[in-house]
């Protein structure tokens, strides 16, 4: 049945009419005062005074309910002695009224207990015996007496049975109520057109309906929704139709709130006693449903995310694949079909590389789980580097190993680390001039701005040339590299370039034209200019046999910078190392610095064991706030911001602007909980009412860096799609 009716109620049976006892006891007197002188004199005073008992009686029943509820034995005894009184009045034994006396034996075995029968059928022994043996002949025939032993035994018999045979059946009831109420699921019986016949408590707490309001009601039921009441009707009578039959249907309570529901519909035929009923039972299974419902949406997002990730996924068992993600493709060049089904080696397994690859594969079967840094290939045949990581999955039931591998592409990575490498030796190197121009005699500096333009830029040889007194140009230091050219530069073309270059201000080049099958030499001229003009000539010759570095030219300016103005370029380092890692709106350390921190905070930790917490924040709606106050206003938002933050935050806390509206922060020695209550307090503290969603991360063992971020990051999406303005923990999840 639709929800809403099925289940049983604990509430007894209600009697299908009302209660005969109000009616039952005029309708008797009035039979009885009808037929009175039939036939036959009456004693008219025993007459009236029968007929004022009655009167009294009757109007005593019908506006008394106590009377006819603690005294109806005292009401039987009344109505007996009214009868013996008329029996008298019309004549004795031979008036016909004797057999009146089963209606008050008959009343008391119904409604009365077992005590106020046995008294009513002794009042009625009295009334029948006691004028055949104190008034006797003619009024009473000798041979009455035998009618009412009758009568007496008859009304012992009647009264004893009935009242026992109501006895077992109020037995029965209790039991059918004792069960229903057992049942833990809503039960509910009709009949076959609906009509709510019996409901249990299990029912009414489920609805939040009680059994009196749902008692008597037919489809569409109280608990089935408006919009839902043709389709829940339909599947009821289908169930009742087949003679059984199961369904889920939404149901709704009393307060309006939504449940779901399993419907189970039995049909129990009629016997030649009773009518078919309709046993419905219905199960909450509200709960069940939106786990499921969860489970499926997380499963859907949680695809959608591998989906949309730009590290390639694939799972692998035995060593063949099972499925991949679209970044797998993109990042090799291989469809979908090329790899799935495929085994080891892997297509995007390099042959050069298939024993490392091979090794990594066996360490994962044997630990479970492991990484790496290896070369993959593309479908067109050229390698990239990646970092490989592969963890274990349960096992399926037959005992398969079944792994989750991640590729990443770190070609970017690696070349930013290679040209991070260049940068940070060039930087070196000019450190060391800086301060051999800073500290040592001119001719010493010249000898390391020489010394260190030959090992960055692998020349042949490296000097410096300058205007003379006379203004005319000589090289006044100069260092030889190797391997010499077998063909230098002859002195006219040298100084004829290095003028060139001073007198202009532009470098250039210079080279030996020579069909001799031998090494020649080309040369590089760079001009070493400061606030006053140019003042010399950086000079470095290669062999033609070696090979200049791609970025030599740029490493002499450099080198001819800090040449010209040691100090001016000592405070210009000093500038780029602080724009390196600071933001130049916010004057907040930036994400290098910010990497760099959490490096060293990890290893710390890891040696410590004390808790560190990550947070990223993104400022909301900040786009709108631009559009709505203009690009001035929206970064005088962000410095507020940074400034209010940063007051609040302790000395060994980092905060830092990851880019656009996004900050991250960096709190030693706080778990998770407490970074969720420094967040709150920066959300009261951020400018003009703005607000701002924060995603939180706590170090786990074996985190990474990278890790730690994404995992921040991943929280801040969550606190986004939960509207913004709110703080989400990341949750680790287990494979």
């Amino acid at each position: 049945m639709p929800i809403v009716v099925l289940a049983f109620s604990t509430a007894s049976k209600r009697r299908p009419t009302a209660d005969l006892r109000h009616l039952a006891l005029p309708a008797m007197w009035a039979l009885a005062f009808a037929f009175l002188g039939v036939g036959g004199a009456i004693d008219v005073p025993e007459a009236i005074l029968a007929g004022v008992l009655a009167g009294a009686h009757t109007l005593a029943w019908m506006t008394l309910p106590v009377l006819r509820r603690r005294f109806l034995g005292a009401s039987a005894i009344l109505t007996v002695v009214v009868i013996a009184l008329l029996r008298d009045a019309a004549g004795g034994s031979a008036s016909g009224y004797g057999p009146l006396v089963l209606w008050p034996v008959l009343a008391v075995a119904l409604y009365g207990d077992r005590g106020q029968l046995w008294r009513t059928i002794a009042a009625v022994a009295v009334a029948l015996v006691a004028p055949t043996v104190l008034i006797g002949s003619p009024h009473y025939a000798p041979g009455s007496w035998r009618l009412s032993v009758f009568l007496i035994l008859s009304a012992a018999v009647v009264g004893a049975v009935v009242q026992e045979l109501l006895l077992r059946e109020r037995r029965g009831a209790a039991k059918h109520v004792r069960l229903l109420g057992a049942i833990g699921d809503g039960v509910l019986v009709t009949d076959l057109g609906g009509r709510i016949l019996e409901v249990n408590q299990a029912l009414c707490s489920t609805t939040g309906f009680t059994a009196g309001e749902l008692l008597g009601q037919v489809p569409p039921y109280p608990t089935w929704p408006a919009g839902h009441r043709a389709t829940i009707g339909a599947a009821y009578r289908s169930a009742i139709a087949a003679g059984g039959g199961e369904f889920e249907a939404p149901l709704q309570r009393r307060d309006g709130t939504p449940v779901h529901a399993v419907i189970r519909v039995a049909v129990e035929p009629g016997t030649a006693h009773d009518a078919p009923a309709v046993i419905a039972t219905v199960k909450d299974v509200t709960e069940p449903v939106r786990l499921r419902e969860t489970i499926r949406e997380e499963r859907d997002r949680t695809a959608a995310v591998i989906a949309g990730m730009d590290e390639g996924f694939c799972v692998t068992r035995d060593g063949a694949i099972l499925d991949v993600n679209p970044a797998l493709c993109r990042m090799t060049g291989f469809s979908r079909e090329q790899l799935v089904g495929a085994a080891t080696p892997l297509p995007f397994w390099p042959p050069e590389a298939l024993a490392e690859l091979e090794a990594a594969r066996e360490q994962v079967r044997a630990t479970g789980s492991g990484s790496a840094e290896v070369t993959f290939m593309r479908a067109d045949g050229s390698r990239f580097p990646g970092d490989f990581t592969s963890t274990r999955l349960p096992s399926d039931p037959d005992g398969s190993p079944t792994f989750l591998n991640t590729i990443r592409d770190v070609t970017e990575r690696k070349a930013a680390e290679r040209a991070a490498a260049r940068r940070a030796d060039e930087l070196a190197a000019i450190a060391a001039v800086t301060r051999a121009v800073s500290r040592a005699e001119p001719a010493e500096a010249r000898a390391k701005v020489c010394e260190v333009a030959l090992e960055m830029t692998a020349a042949a040889s490296a000097a410096i040339w300058e205007p003379g007194p006379g203004g005319d140009l000589r090289p006044v230091c100069m260092l030889a590299g190797s391997p010499e050219p077998d063909q230098a530069l002859d002195e006219a073309i040298r100084e004829a370039a290095a003028a060139g270059a001073l007198a202009t201000g532009e470098a250039g080049r210079a080279q030996v034209a020579s069909d001799a099958p031998r090494r020649a030499a080309h040369a590089w001229y760079q001009p070493i200019a400061a606030a006053g003009g140019v003042h010399g000539v950086l000079e470095v010759q290669w062999a033609d046999g070696g090979e200049a570095p791609r970025d030599a030219v740029s490493v002499l300016e450099l080198l001819a910078d800090e040449a010209a103005i040691a100090l001016a370029r000592a405070e210009a380092h000093d500038e780029l190392e602080r724009l390196v890692r600071t933001d130049a709106l916010t004057g907040l350390p930036n994400r290098r610095a910010l990497e760099e921190r959490l490096e060293g905070e990890l290893a710390t930790v890891r040696r410590t064991g004390l808790p560190l917490a990550l947070a990223v924040l993104d400022l909301d709606h900040f786009k709108a706030y631009n559009d709505a106050y203009g690009h001035p206003a929206g970064d005088a938002l962000l410095a507020g911001a940074a400034e209010a933050w940063s007051a609040r935050l302790r000395e060994t806390d980092l905060l830092a602007r990851w880019g656009g509206e996004e900050f991250c922060v960096l709190l030693p020695g706080c778990s998770a909980e407490d970074a969720v209550a420094v967040m709150r307090d920066l959300r009261a503290r951020t400018p003009n009412g703005q607000s701002f969603s924060a995603g939180v991360a706590a170090y786990a063992a074996g985190e990474t860096a990278d890790g730690l971020l994404q995992a921040a990051d991943d929280a801040l999406y969550e606190a986004k799609r939960r509207g913004r303005a709110c703080d989400v923990v990341h949750a680790p999840t287990t494979a």
